[in-house]
């Protein structure tokens, strides 16, 4: 089960009177009597993506020991990625951009593309080779425009940024927008009248 799943049904898991209304998952199917189990919901498996299904009533009630820090982040990258929400895709590189900007979190891999698109990893490569990019080239382009929308928040931290963008720490996330934009993701937001909220002891 990946981190993220286990956190869904962890955080539902903690309520007992939480209840999923059903759940779908991407992996081949497998026993679904411990799936079952934890999200308390019928389970099936081989869809196109993993989700999770509440009704309004269920969605809209309070989450037990819930981390309103953690929510702010994650609404404000909910805000962001509708303004930054592209037209109906026309090609097949606009389809690219808007899978990478909607996995859960920004930066999808390949596969995880692949996937949401219903082809191969093979064929994805392929047909973008076709529009003159690669993977790389289109999922960096699209994460640093993500990255520069939530550069522009000061409310959001850079350590916060390197996160919904999918990094396993800030120093990785500095590293690839020096090399998207030529500078340091604090010089940038320096430049535009933003502020430095990096955690104690990371560089910007």
């Amino acid at each position: 089960m990946s981190s993220q799943r286990w956190s869904a049904g962890s955080a539902c898991a903690s309520n007992p009177t939480c209840r999923c209304a059903k759940s779908s998952f991407a992996n081949p199917s497998r026993r679904q009597g411990p799936y079952a189990d934890l999200f308390r919901a019928p389970v099936s498996f081989g869809a196109d993506a993993d989700r999770l299904f509440f009704s309004a009533e269920e969605w809209h009630s309070p989450t037990a020991g819930a981390d309103a820090a953690l929510a702010q982040v994650l609404e404000e990258h909910a805000r962001i990625l509708s303004r930054q929400l592209l037209p109906a895709p026309s090609s097949f590189g606009a389809e690219v951009q808007q899978a990478i900007a909607a996995a859960p979190v920004a930066g999808g891999s390949a596969a995880q593309v692949a996937r949401a698109l219903h082809i191969s990893v093979r064929t994805l490569q392929r047909k973008l080779v076709e529009t003159g990019a690669t993977f790389r080239e289109v999922s960096d382009r699209v994460r640093g425009q993500l990255a520069e929308g939530y550069l522009t928040d000061p409310q959001v931290s850079i350590v916060e940024v390197a996160f919904l963008l999918g990094f396993s720490d800030q120093s990785s996330f500095n590293r690839a927008f020096r090399r998207w934009t030529g500078e340091s993701p604090g010089r940038w937001r320096q430049r535009r009248g933003g502020i430095q909220l990096a955690a104690p002891g990371l560089g910007s």
